[in-house]
């Protein structure tokens, strides 16, 4: 399938809404560039075809009609031979720049693909270490809880026993008196 300048301008592309992709107005920008191009190739290549065309139309119908003509009209069709091999070589040398275009983009895309994914790996290793770290931190703060808890338990409980002797030794005081 050949690209035309028409496909160049309609052709969209997903828009992306992070940082990864590339900046729509660039590549835009470019677009219309290949655009501007294609259309003076297609346009060199259209009058070329006309030449030919014409000089074809010149041409004499026989073997013997052709050696009958004078030698300029045979030069003109080497010349437009010419032209014509020569907009097909330019045509051909465009082609190949855009792909070459084309996989360094895709390369460079690639690249930064896996950088950031590069990137999103490593700073997932971090943040999952930093919480591994605040959740052993928490362990050790509910231990000390605990412990904590434990010790004010037993003495609340030694507090109350000693009320509760205190209470039982009142008694018999008051009974007495």
């Amino acid at each position: 399938m050949a690209i035309t300048p028409e496909d160049l301008i309609t052709k969209s592309f997903k828009i992306v809404t992070d940082e990864s992709g590339y900046d729509r107005n660039e590549v835009d920008d470019f677009l219309d560039e290949l655009v501007v191009e294609l259309r003076a190739l297609y346009s060199e290549r259209d009058a070329l075809e006309r030449q030919v065309e014409q000089l074809s139309a010149s041409a004499p119908a026989s073997p013997a009609a052709a050696v009958s003509q004078d030698a300029p009209s045979a030069a003109g069709a080497q010349d437009a031979a010419a032209l014509l091999a020569m907009a097909q070589k330019v045509h051909d040398d465009y082609v190949a720049q855009g792909e070459k275009a084309k996989a360094e983009l895709l390369d460079e895309a690639e690249k930064k693909a896996d950088a950031l994914v590069s990137e999103a790996r490593q700073q997932r290793e971090e943040v999952l270490a930093r919480l591994t770290d605040e959740k052993e931190e928490l362990e050790i703060a509910v231990e000390a809880l605990r412990g904590f808890e434990s010790r004010y338990r037993t003495k609340l409980l030694d507090h109350l026993n000693t009320q509760v002797e205190e209470l039982k030794n009142l008694k018999p005081i008051e009974a007495s008196a």
